[in-house]
């Protein structure tokens, strides 16, 4: 068995018979390390508890302790704003509809319509979706009358 040192590590060789050798690299002494290295590097956690675990094991020398700026977690951590809404939001039933139709669907309903629209009240939102034939003026203006 020989054992070289090499800076940090030490390089165990066990030799078995003329040809089969297996090398084991092993930690000794103490290593020293970046804060903000050794957080990139453990998937970015929060930096205090970090530190705090570094300090509390034993062979691991901290070099920089300062808190640092990490691009990532500052980017992760940003709240998105609301989205803003324009206007006012209508306080009374019926004061604000929304309506949209959809369609043609290529699969015709039971009933052989093949279009729906939906109604959208937006102060209480509620919903009505309704079936109908055809998008004449007629059939939507129908269907609202249902809706209200």
């Amino acid at each position: 068995m020989t054992i070289h040192n090499y800076s940090r590590l030490a390089n165990m060789t066990i030799q078995r018979g003329f040809s089969n050798s297996n090398s084991a690299y092993f930690a000794h002494g103490e290593v020293s390390v970046d804060l903000k290295q050794i957080h990139e590097r453990l998937g970015h956690p929060n930096q205090a508890s970090l530190q705090q675990t570094i300090e509390s094991t034993t062979g691991v020398k901290l070099q920089n302790k300062e808190k640092f700026n990490c691009e990532p977690c500052n980017l992760t951590k940003t709240k998105k704003h609301a989205v803003r809404k324009w206007g006012a939001v209508p306080t009374n039933l019926l004061e604000v509809i929304e309506s949209d139709v959809q369609g043609p669907f290529p699969v015709p309903a039971i009933d052989g319509t093949s279009l729906n629209i939906k109604f959208v009240d937006k102060s209480s939102r509620y919903v009505v979706m309704e079936s109908i034939a055809n998008k004449d003026a007629e059939t939507i203006f129908g269907a609202f009358q249902k809706f209200k």
